[in-house]
């Protein structure tokens, strides 16, 4: 039975990692460059074309987010869809937690220490744009180190009114890690079954219908997986040539690219101008949708959920484009994604702002300055994920890897006694 891993998968994450930091690089040196419309159409063209055309695909933040669950969905089931051993999924539980808190402990320490020495410029750079950075940092400075480890450790995984603002992007641990396990509940209970499809559409609906897009887009990944390991399994391998994994890539693309005033648009086209009445109630129902952490459905659901659908099968049953995943550059990127993800927000907010005061107070222009700016985040980003990767990430899997053992260790006698008891009886 194969047992490689997908390594293909871990590049589309390390690109929307990186589509994530040139997001918060935007939020907060060019935000007009994340809005629908209005003010951005008096920019020039350049300005609309990345902020309204399909390349905003780059820096869409909410998309890379829900790349990421759907592709945890994926990785999370690989080895029981494989083996079927119900084991996998007890030693895996065992490791998740670990697994996602220690690199975001020591995330939130790289961020407690660097404002405990007066590290953070985001408030300086901000005065220099007249607008304000996302979710300055320096109204926690007042926190203990032990408050900055029970946030890392308890409190953003538990706390539902936990204060984020030392590092924004862990808001999605909670979720990843409720996610994880919804993977585990549902492989142990629906997993032997013969019937899934059936329960997939089931669970599907009621994701959307109490709202919850996040859990299906762990869902979505499980089913990826199920299909792609059950034609594995029967050696019938689903190899789309190019020509079809191309255009259904460019399709994911083209979706995750989708701004709302496109829809808005073409509701203005469609709908005939005496209707006017229908295009306000089409519009008052996409206003409606339900939302996801405050974010309209438009932007975190509805279009990013066939974007991320179609971006991960369209690689996973295409060998040609798994072949060009499989470039160095974004294997790289694949296994620096979770702490180039945890680490980037801090460095922003103060290497990254503090270059452009400095560029500023050189006389370079916003521009110019903002340029300069992200290039020293995006290096140092690059350099501090790489180093956290051997110094936390890895790490944090061996530790996770040796509670699974002492766990089965320290059980393993209690199991024994009652294997002898279910045969004496």
């Amino acid at each position: 039975m194969p047992s490689k891993k997908l390594l293909f998968l871990e590049s589309i994450r390390g690109l929307a990692a990186f589509s994530v930091v040139i997001n918060h690089l935007i939020s907060v040196f060019y935000p007009i460059l994340n809005t629908n419309g209005g003010d951005i159409l008096n920019h020039g063209f350049l300005a609309r074309t990345i902020a309204l055309s399909p390349l905003s695909i780059v820096h869409n933040g909410h998309l890379a987010v829900q790349i990421f669950f759907m592709l945890s969905g994926v990785v999370l089931s690989l080895s029981y869809f494989r083996k079927k051993d119900p084991a996998i999924l007890t030693s895996a539980a065992l490791r998740r937690y670990f697994r996602l808190m220690i690199p975001a402990l020591a995330s939130v320490l790289f961020a407690w220490l660097i404002i405990k020495i007066h590290g953070f410029y985001d408030l300086q750079a901000a005065a220099l744009m007249g607008h304000g950075p996302d979710g300055p940092c320096p109204i926690i400075e007042d926190r203990s180190f032990f408050d900055a480890l029970k946030l890392g450790a308890y409190s953003i995984f538990f706390d539902h009114n936990v204060d984020l603002r030392i590092n924004a992007p862990l808001w999605t641990m909670p979720i990843e890690l409720q996610g994880s396990f919804l993977i585990y509940a549902f492989l142990a209970l629906i997993g032997p079954l013969t019937n899934r499809p059936i329960i997939y559409v089931i669970l599907a609906a009621l994701c959307f219908s109490m709202n919850r897009i996040a859990l299906f887009d762990f869902l979505a990944g499980v089913f990826i997986c199920d299909v792609f390991i059950a034609l594995e399994k029967r050696k019938f391998r689903v190899a789309f040539p190019l020509s079809m994994g191309l255009p259904a890539l460019a399709l994911g693309v083209l979706l995750g690219g989708l701004k709302e005033v496109w829809v808005m648009n073409l509701i203005h086209l469609i709908v005939p101008r005496h209707e006017e009445g229908a295009r306000q109630g089409i519009q008052q129902a996409i206003a409606a949708m339900p939302t996801h952490h405050t974010l309209p459905l438009t932007e975190l659901g509805v279009m990013s959920i066939p974007a991320s659908f179609f971006i991960i099968a369209s690689v996973m049953f295409c060998p040609a484009l798994q072949a060009a995943f499989h470039a160095k550059i974004f294997l790289f990127l694949g296994r620096i994604s979770f702490p180039l993800y945890l680490f980037h927000m801090p460095v922003i907010h103060s290497l990254g702002c503090f270059t452009y005061t400095r560029l500023y107070a050189l006389h370079q222009t916003h521009l110019s300055s903002t340029l300069g700016a992200s290039f020293v985040s995006i290096v140092a980003s690059v350099f501090l994920a790489w180093a956290a990767y051997h110094a936390v990430d890895l790490p944090s899997i061996r530790f996770g890897r040796v509670f699974d053992e002492w766990i089965r260790s320290v059980t393993m006698p209690w199991h024994n006694w009652t294997a002898r008891g279910a045969e004496k009886s």
